[in-house]
């Protein structure tokens, strides 16, 4: 399990459309698609990536999905690649990064 151990009455459980990820749809349509990433022996990344129809998430939306799904008490990354290595899979959809093992953007 990837998700949140307790997860508040306004997020439903979906069906994900990634193989070994978690998928969750708020009361207000805004979808969250959680994995794990891990290049080699390096660090393992929660991944969680979160969309809506017709527009991007807000900053508030994007402040919820960290509490829900990373911890309030927690460090998450939004990462903004080269333009040579971006990708862009969903044309509204934002996504955060957090270390599983610990690591802080003080020691990258």
């Amino acid at each position: 399990m990837i998700g949140p151990k307790i997860l508040p009455g306004t997020w439903q459980p979906i069906a994900s459309p990634m193989p070994g990820g978690e998928c969750y749809r708020h009361q207000s349509g805004m979808v969250v698609i959680l994995t794990v990433d891990q290049r080699g022996e390096g660090p393992r990344w929660l991944h969680v990536s979160c969309s809506r129809r017709g527009r991007l998430p807000s900053w508030d939306d994007l402040k919820m999905v960290k509490a829900v799904f990373i911890g309030p008490d927690k460090e998450a990354f939004q990462v903004l690649p080269p333009d040579a290595e971006y990708v862009n899979l969903h044309l509204n959809a934002l996504h955060l990064w957090h270390s599983l093992d610990g690591r802080r953007i003080q020691e990258l």
